[in-house]
């Protein structure tokens, strides 16, 4: 796997990032096969990295002096595999170019440029960028599929909100899922695959009863396991918490969802006529009791 770092001018962040990916890679995962390189989208070539880049990564035995910067194009494009972007926009700047959603990874939290701060800016970020660049290398060579459970934050959002747009006729805005960041009752799980939203459910605990709003898994990410991942570490959650049962709707013609349900002890109650709109349709209403461990 050969992956490029992302920035605007490729002269901070993005040759910091590559320089202690390659570090990284050398010292826990020599024999993963990954190379990484790094480009910029708004630059020229053949600039050097800025000074306070090469003291800060040089404090820490990394020696970016020799990088000069390139500007993404077609070749580059065709020999990369996965693209680590510092900020959402570089994210959809890549996307107009045609690069697919599940060849982007995003950090937890926008990596900001440091150009024309102090080298105690640089540092930060030199700081910033080591923890994303180890946290996506970890995932790379993860055993598990590669696929991390972890609580929804704001920088995964955007992501969430064209997953609802690819699988629901009435999805959810990106306004409508920051909002429940802010709600008490709202646990929010994602999906994490190479540094991308590969799905997220939803769940409201209210009283002894967690309401499931809504089970998501991206196209790129279909028949891995992703749902049933989300699935069990919501009911685990939903256990700790003291939760009785965990409630949901489902289309009636949603085949594959009420049998993934009931694989994990969901039991059919009843009917819900004209539930659902776009198209009309009747929502089975499955209900897992929790305190009959039925759950295996």
């Amino acid at each position: 796997m050969h992956i490029t770092f992302i920035c605007t001018g490729n002269t901070c962040r993005s040759p910091m990032a590559e320089g202690i990916a390659r570090k990284v890679i050398e010292e826990k995962y020599p024999d993963s096969g990954i190379t990484v390189s790094s480009a910029g989208l708004s630059t020229y070539n053949g600039a050097p990295a800025s000074q306070h880049s090469i003291d800060v990564c040089r404090e820490i035995g990394i020696d970016i002096s020799s990088h000069r910067s390139q500007r993404l194009n077609p070749e580059i494009a065709a020999n990369t595999d996965l693209f680590a972007v510092m900020t959402h926009s570089h994210a959809r700047i890549l996307r107009q170019f045609g690069i697919p959603e599940n060849k982007i990874a995003l950090p937890d939290e926008e990596i900001s440029d440091p150009y024309g701060g102090d080298e105690m800016e640089y540092r930060e970020c030199r700081e910033q960028i080591a923890k994303a660049v180890e946290m996506l290398l970890a995932g790379l060579n993860s055993s598990d599929e590669e696929i991390v459970i972890i609580p929804m934050k704001a920088a995964h959002i955007p992501q969430i909100a064209r997953i609802e747009a690819e699988c629901f006729s009435t999805p959810w805005s990106e306004k409508a899922l920051a909002e429940e960041l802010n709600v008490p009752s709202a646990v929010f799980l994602v999906a994490i695959s190479r540094g991308t939203v590969a799905g997220y459910m939803g769940v409201h605990h209210l009283g002894d009863c967690a309401y499931v709003c809504n089970v998501a898994v991206s196209q790129a990410f279909r028949r891995r396991g992703v749902a049933s991942r989300l699935i069990e570490a919501h009911i685990a959650l939903a256990r700790e918490a003291g939760m009785e049962e965990i409630s949901l709707e489902v289309r009636t013609s949603n085949t594959a969802a009420k049998a993934l349900y009931e694989k994990f002890g969901f039991e059919h109650l009843g009917t819900r006529p004209d539930f659902y709109s776009q198209p009309r349709e009747n929502a089975e209403i499955y209900t897992l009791y929790l305190t009959k461990e039925t759950y295996q």
